[in-house]
């Protein structure tokens, strides 16, 4: 059954409603020893698929907007090697080294540039740097695609794994008057529940059964994506208190009464959006543990609350997917 939870603070009351995890549960603590979390965006970086020549045309056309566009971004750079150090530690990939048309890379694993050549084509995960002097740019190298004669087109993605993520084949969702849309693979269709329509609880969001995936299994694996409106659920004199909130949250869905350290974790994406993390521990009645992890990101007047349940974490790809291309129209 659906709870709601009242905290009271001052004289104010904070009225939280949240979904139903569909397990009958028994929660047990555990002790993480340090900050590390499941859906890690460093861990699990989607990088977008590009050519040198792209970047440095572009750069020589535009060099405000190319410098806003790709400093600090995670790229998949594919283009020729102009020229390469004996030490294997460092090569030029772009156009023209005479006029120093080129992107420097560098990588302290000698053995993962030392069978290619000048003239060769490769593609490379790395982060672009743009410099001070005339927009220089250089990369530190990520890893080296095993196909570097692979091309892709720019709305294309790929992470470490190999997972490829063409972006304009996501389907959109839409939280309902928010202005917020997420994208989702299309496969996900066919295991999508909406909370509120199919009385899984009261906040407006979805439900992926993700184990339910090709072949399924029996172990659950689920992700929530809710959107919290504080302007209807929180006293106005509570709007601000977004710890005590988000605790709130977790204390329904967990039905406990205490937690641990909160936040676990604070970080801010390389793509620009900022999360607090929560995990937990709970069995099942007959003894199976999961996990849960939760991700709090905290929009004007409202709270994107991410939800991942899990005994094997088999989608971490698509998952991580799902939560870099959250958009906020309103800003738009």
């Amino acid at each position: 059954m659906m709870q709601i939870n009242h905290l009271r603070k001052r004289v104010g009351t904070i009225a939280v409603c949240t979904m139903l995890i569909l397990m009958n549960i028994m929660l047990c603590g555990a002790w993480f020893a340090k900050p590390d979390v499941i859906l890690d965006t460093e861990k699990n970086v989607l990088y977008q698929c590009t050519s040198a020549d792209v970047v440095i045309n572009a750069f020589e056309s535009d060099p405000k907007n190319a410098k806003e566009k790709y400093n600090e971004n995670p790229y998949l750079i594919s283009g020729t090697i102009i020229s390469k150090k004996k030490n294997n530690k460092e090569l030029s990939l772009g156009i023209d080294k005479q006029t120093k048309r080129v992107i420097t890379c560098k990588t302290t694993d000698k053995a993962a540039l030392e069978n290619f050549k000048e003239g060769d084509q490769i593609s490379l995960f790395g982060k672009l740097n743009v410099g001070l002097v005339k927009y220089s740019l250089s990369m530190n190298i990520d890893n080296v695609m095993s196909s570097p004669n692979t091309f892709y087109a720019d709305d294309t993605y790929i992470l470490l794994d190999g997972t490829i993520v063409n972006k304009t084949s996501l389907v959109k969702r839409t939280f309902a008057e928010s202005g917020f849309n997420f994208f989702i693979p299309s496969g996900w269709k066919a295991i999508e529940h909406d909370i509120e329509s199919e009385k899984l609880g009261n906040m407006p969001g979805y439900q992926y059964t993700l184990n339910k995936i090709g072949k399924k299994r029996a172990k659950a694996e689920s992700l929530f994506i809710c959107y919290f409106d504080k302007t209807k659920m929180v006293d106005i004199n509570d709007q601000k208190e977004n710890d005590l909130i988000e605790k709130a949250i977790i204390k329904d869905i967990l039905g406990k009464d205490t937690l641990k350290e909160f936040p676990l974790k604070t970080i801010t994406t390389y793509y620009g959006a900022s999360y607090k993390y929560y995990r937990d521990t709970y069995k099942q009645a007959l003894g199976e543990k999961y996990q849960v992890e939760f991700i709090f990101q905290e929009v004007d007047n409202a709270i994107l609350v991410y939800v991942y349940v899990y005994q094997e974490p088999n989608n971490i790809s698509d998952v991580m997917t799902v939560l870099r291309f959250v958009e906020d129209t309103n800003k738009k």
